[in-house]
């Protein structure tokens, strides 16, 4: 394991217990295409929640949810008019693959060539790139978004996504999302600097909060408080500016890290997975997309392809 100043440089995603996270690509060749992928994909929406008073199940995260599966499908059928299908790319490190990975670590790393192949599709297929704010925007009904547009995220502030993806998005002129754990800035090598972060925020890019030190923020004994507002306070004390959207790591959220994240001041908040449609009810646990090194399902998850039916005829 490398270590830097004190600070840990193992990979989030190994402090993750046992079933947290799960990758589902699933095809709704009934409803139409789509592609559900990420981590905490089997937690419950916000609106279920809301419809539940704010109370979650006792059940394990991945524990089957019926009514997770319905809202999921209603989502992406777009019925709603107040639906807005953005898909909100979610990157983590852009590194090529190498031996001794898990299945998990090679589907959170994307290849910078294939990377870069993911950008020129997204120019070459004519989707508008729009800043995650904007998506917030349309939903508060306040903009309007281009047909076919799509978001782009990173998440906790690898050093790699500066090298290997800042020049592929200032090459196409695109702007993204950088949610970063403020602990680990400016404390190695694996990691960001505050003076790279500036230069990110130059370029045109958003840096928002991916709490302080990337705990499952739903665990007992994590203070909210030193996670979500510390983290906003980091950063505003580095970058000159409070952000205004926060992203939970491992996408673990409830009802009493939502209300958190509310009264810290943030507008929005990205959870992991569960697809591309959006509505203003879950502002706070927004629905996303993974990319991994499969461009088939690239596509799919951009609308451009059908998803492929398991169905046996």
């Amino acid at each position: 394991m490398e270590t830097g100043g004190g600070i840990s440089l193992a990979r989030p995603w190994r402090m993750r217990r046992v079933g947290r996270c799960k990758t589902l690509v699933v095809s709704l060749f009934v409803v139409g295409p789509g592609v559900l992928t990420g981590c905490g994909a089997t937690k419950p929406s916000a609106d279920t929640i809301a419809a539940t008073n704010g109370k979650q199940s006792d059940s394990s995260p991945s524990s089957f949810n019926p009514m997770h599966w319905i809202n999921a499908i209603r989502a992406f059928r777009s019925d709603d008019p107040d639906t807005i299908r953005v898909p909100i790319l979610v990157y983590h490190s852009i590194a090529p693959h190498h031996p001794g990975q898990t299945g998990e670590q090679r589907e959170l790393d994307v290849d910078p060539a294939v990377f870069r192949a993911q950008m020129n599709y997204i120019v070459e297929h004519q989707h508008p790139v729009v800043p995650l704010s904007a998506v917030v925007a349309a939903l508060q009904g306040r903009a309007s978004i281009p047909g076919r547009a799509v978001a782009i995220t990173f998440d906790d502030g690898w050093q790699n996504q500066f090298d290997d993806a800042l020049g592929v998005l200032r090459d196409h002129g695109f702007t993204a999302t950088f949610f970063v754990y403020t602990e680990v800035i400016d404390n190695g090598p694996g990691f960001m600097t505050w003076d790279e972060l500036r230069q990110l925020k130059s370029a045109g890019m958003t840096i928002g909060s991916h709490s302080r030190t990337h705990p499952e923020l739903t665990k007992k004994g994590v203070s909210l408080t030193n996670e979500i507002v510390g983290s906003r306070e980091d950063i505003r004390k580095n970058l000159g500016a409070a952000p205004d959207l926060f992203a939970y790591p491992y996408g673990d959220w409830d009802d009493r890290v939502v209300a958190a994240v509310r009264s810290a001041g943030y507008v929005a908040a990205r959870g992991m997975g569960e697809g591309p449609a959006n509505t203003k009810g879950n502002l706070f646990a927004l629905k996303s997309v993974q990319p991994t090194d499969d461009m088939q399902a690239f596509e799919r998850a951009l609308g451009d392809r059908p998803a492929t039916s398991t169905a046996r005829r």
